[in-house]
């Protein structure tokens, strides 16, 4: 087994379309400041070829129908590593559709599109938010902001919810007098 294949292990990035590489004659990964954070750096390219256009359908068949365009360039956040924390800079390869004349971006299951936080770490957010915690420390830990944790947690709920208008077949409303002149009530939901 190469040391590029265990890199890739053990920095998480499980798609074969994605190839890694080490500079020649270094022993250790760079390390590299980001966000006044030190991360070691390991850089890929993401390339394949793509079956069918994204924006119009049109299958890519042997006329070259849609065409490598150069890379975007992006930076994405891998899961800790013991005590390292891991950025892998992704060139991303670009395609051209000659039918639609429109450009699109190769994807990968390791990241949501248009996102820079990998799905390994939105899945470790989501099972720290079981614990009583705040979202401020689950946020210092994975080196994310609090309204990151914040949308995880609400997109873990969407599936919990029921759908349409739902009341309880019970409902239980208590009422107290907090100030001289207002009354108030209390939900206890049953």
């Amino acid at each position: 087994m190469s040391h590029i294949t265990i890199i890739k292990q053990l920095c998480g990035i499980l798609d074969n379309n994605i190839q890694i590489g080490v500079p020649e004659g270094m022993t250790l990964l760079p390390t590299e400041k980001y966000q006044d954070v030190n991360y070691i750096v390991v850089e890929g390219v993401l390339t394949y070829k793509p079956k069918a256009c994204i924006q119009c359908g049109v299958k890519n068949t042997g006329s070259h129908d849609l065409i490598k365009h150069g890379f975007k360039p992006t930076i994405i956040r891998l899961p800790n590593s013991v005590s390292n924390l891991i950025l892998l800079k992704l060139k991303k390869q670009r395609f051209y559709c000659k039918h639609c004349a429109q450009t699109f971006i190769a994807e990968t299951p390791i990241v949501q599109k248009y996102c820079c936080i990998s799905n390994s770490i939105k899945s470790q957010i989501s099972s720290e938010l079981i614990e009583t915690q705040s979202m401020r420390l689950i946020a210092k830990r994975y080196h994310v902001s609090s309204p990151t944790v914040a949308r995880i947690l609400l997109k873990a709920g969407k599936g919990l919810s029921p759908k349409g208008n739902y009341l309880p077949s019970n409902l239980g409303i208590d009422e107290f007098k907090s100030t001289n002149r207002l009354l108030c009530f209390l939900y206890l939901g049953c």
